[in-house]
């Protein structure tokens, strides 16, 4: 131990053993396990930050009115109702065509007897809404989360009409045989068609 002259306190110096060993240590630290020690170290920095909010996801909103009805405009009528469920329902014969301002497609279900026949449809109107509909025992209800309508036809039958948006609908009917069957088919229909609409 020394004292630095002129000074009135004590003042350790590490020995020279201790000073290479803290030495040696800096020098391994630096190179990082091994390697050579850089000739010299760039002075750090501070850069102060704030801590920023990640970007949001791109909204994931439902389509408004209009921009549902336009999804409807390159749909295929005869797409709509999945394989499965053609195959399942037993129908045959798919045939596409616009009545009116519907584009339309249409199979046959044939059953043992007449009463257990019937042609049905899925038919998309792009510019009428479920407030446009024209038929005789109509009836508010959903399918899904979908505001929808049942409805029996001026000339028999049965139907399911499905909003899309406020401003168009796609609507699938059973027409032929019994009422009820009718009804059930239209109905089967809908929910299966549901799942793709806009």
């Amino acid at each position: 131990m020394r004292s630095r002259p002129g000074t009135t306190g004590t003042v350790l110096s590490p020995s020279p053993t201790a000073a290479a060993i803290l030495t040696a240590a800096a020098l391994l630290a630096l190179a990082g396990c091994g390697g050579s020690a850089p000739s010299a170290a760039p002075p750090a920095t501070t850069v102060a930050t704030r801590d920023t909010p990640a970007p949001l996801s791109p909204s994931t909103s439902a389509p408004s009115p209009s921009e549902a009805a336009g999804q409807l405009s390159d749909v295929d009528p005869c797409a709509l109702l999945p394989e499965p469920a053609v195959a399942r329902l037993g129908l045959t014969d798919a045939t596409p065509k616009t009545l009116g301002q519907a584009r339309v497609c249409r199979w046959r279900h044939e059953g043992t007897t007449l009463s257990d026949s019937f042609t049905v449809g899925v038919e998309i109107f792009e510019r009428l809404g479920l407030d446009d509909l024209v038929a005789t025992d109509i009836r508010a209800t959903t399918v899904g989360d979908r505001p929808a309508r049942s409805f029996t036809g001026p000339a028999g039958g049965c139907g399911m009409s499905l909003g899309v948006g406020t401003t168009a609908r796609v609507d699938t009917t059973a027409v032929g045989g019994d009422e009820a069957t009718a009804c059930r088919l239209a109905a089967e229909m809908a929910r299966a068609v549901e799942p793709s609409l806009p």
